[in-house]
């Protein structure tokens, strides 16, 4: 990352997607976003391999 020092500013964006995802969407979704793309995801299946915690 160029500049680690402005989390506020990431905060100040993340905010509003943040919100979206509460009220849109169920707690297994998640935003992706690239500089090409941004995607709503989902998890349908996730647990732990075998001695990885």
């Amino acid at each position: 990352m160029k500049d680690m020092a402005d989390t506020g500013k990431l905060e100040e964006l993340a905010r509003p997607l943040a919100e979206y995802l509460k009220e849109n969407c169920h707690p297994h979704s998640a935003i992706v976003i690239t500089a090409e793309r941004t995607a709503v995801v989902e998890t349908v299946l996730s647990m732990p391999q075998d001695g990885v915690r």
